[in-house]
């Protein structure tokens, strides 16, 4: 079900730049600077389950709003849970995530339910991917755009 080409797993952000760029679509986690990267060049993006809980607000922020978003099944994340450690602060929260994560790899069937959802979710992706085009009015070149917007504010007041 993989290409021979595809790159999985940590690169370089040189390798990166030139992986996107060649790439047709790209399946990631739902951290922003990778999503903003995608964004940038118009790349069908799917994102996968959430491992933190930036990256769960990510999914939400980033989707289009009727997009199916990869979701961890309820035996893994129990949201209900989730929430309820968002009281106690963002350790908990991760810890939790991290921990039921863990807890799911050990376990043949939560694999083999993971696997499920994930396979499903890249069958039947919409061709455009699930991040909303919309979002490029905000802007989507990350730090370049926080380092000119600091730059006119400086020469501003020169």
């Amino acid at each position: 079900m993989v290409p021979d080409s595809t790159a999985v797993g940590p690169q370089s952000p040189q390798a990166f730049e030139r992986i996107l760029t060649d790439a047709d679509l790209l399946i990631t986690s739902p951290g922003s600077t990778t999503i903003l990267q995608a964004m940038s060049i118009d790349l069908p993006t799917l994102l996968l389950p959430s491992q933190n809980r930036s990256q769960f607000l990510n999914a939400r922020i980033y989707s289009k709003p009727d997009a199916d978003i990869m979701q961890w099944p309820d035996r893994v994340i129990d949201m209900v849970e989730l929430e309820r450690l968002r009281a106690k602060g963002l350790r908990a929260v991760n810890t939790y995530i991290f921990r039921s994560i863990a807890d799911a790899v050990a376990s043949r069937d939560l694999s083999d339910e993971i696997a499920t959802v994930i396979r499903k979710a890249i069958t039947s992706a919409p061709d455009d991917g699930v991040l909303d085009p919309r979002l490029h009015a905000l802007g989507v070149t990350g730090a370049d755009q926080v380092a000119q917007l600091v730059e006119q504010v400086a020469r501003r007041d020169q």
